[in-house]
């Protein structure tokens, strides 16, 4: 399951570190905040598009640590088959770590087209579906950690 959260995290890193070089390639000045209705309020310099890659790793990197590491935020004793509680942290820090990383490269899709989309609305989408996937795959297979 790391293989294959690490390979869409890479994934959606490549198209935002892509967009980011278009954006910088291309425009003078790029939408960097919207209204509550969607209008831009705020342009700014194609380099402020890095930030949003370099954000999607930071947050990467600390899920991976907070969720391969449990023992340096956790009494430290030893996880076993019957601590299903970590377990179940871990698979829930993949999906979110998935579900943030989509959202990063559709804000980025945002600032190449102008207009932003319903952010919000599919934030709690995003969120929603991340909780039905979490709990369908654990009623699938309850015993077995993928």
């Amino acid at each position: 399951m790391l293989i294959y959260y690490s390979h869409l995290f890479l994934n959606k890193l490549l198209i935002q570190l892509g967009i980011s070089c278009y954006l910088i390639t291309q425009y003078d000045l790029i939408p960097i905040h919207w209204d509550i209705s969607g209008a831009i309020d705020s342009y700014g310099s194609p380099s402020v598009s890095l930030i949003i890659p370099l954000l999607s790793l930071i947050t990467w990197g600390m899920i991976f640590f907070v969720k391969n590491h449990p023992d340096w935020w956790n009494v430290r004793n030893e996880i076993k088959k019957s601590a299903a509680g970590i377990s179940i942290i871990r698979q829930m820090f993949d999906c979110m770590t998935a579900w943030s990383m989509i959202l990063m490269t559709f804000l980025m899709y945002s600032m190449l087209r102008g207009k932003l989309f319903l952010i919000g609305l599919m934030f709690i989408f995003a969120l929603l579906a991340c909780i039905i996937v979490f709990f369908i795959k654990r009623i699938n297979c309850p015993d077995k950690e993928s």
